[in-house]
């Protein structure tokens, strides 16, 4: 049950970080992730940053249950559940961004919000604080039917 459970989140969690990836191109600078323009290295590119992310979503769920002493937590998502979800998700995001942008893994365009004193950017910490949460309502409804 639960080995079924972490695939369906992994597939599904992979499709909306997909979606998110590529909808949120114009807050970077190109180099490296995949210029429109090069569309076979942009479909490249953004897949496995989304199949990273998509295993990104099961730690986070896999670390919550641990912490929570419950694998199975995602039946019944409570406020403190959320809570640690949130915070990893936003760390885990923090710690990514902070890293690659010091180490000119990618950068960001102008547009790009970013979070003070840290100097990273605010839309991946987004992603890894809603994504997740998304992911795992989808899944529990899709297991349902």
């Amino acid at each position: 049950m639960l080995f079924r459970f972490l695939v369906y989140l992994l597939v599904i969690s992979f499709l909306l970080n997909f979606v998110w990836e590529v909808s949120q191109m114009s807050f970077y600078k190109f180099e490296g992730l995949g210029d429109i323009s090069n569309y076979l290295k942009f479909i490249e590119v953004h897949w496995i940053v989304s199949f990273k992310d998509a295993l990104i979503v099961v730690c986070l769920y896999l670390l919550t249950g641990m912490l929570m002493r419950n694998m199975y937590w995602g039946r019944k998502i409570s406020n403190k559940k959320l809570a640690i979800l949130f915070v990893l998700g936003g760390l885990w995001a923090i710690l990514v961004e902070y890293h690659a942008i010091n180490n000119n893994r990618w950068a960001y365009s102008s547009i790009m919000p970013i979070l003070p004193l840290l100097n990273v950017g605010l839309l991946p910490v987004f992603q890894m604080m809603l994504l997740p949460l998304l992911s795992i309502l989808l899944t529990r409804n899709q297991l349902k039917s």
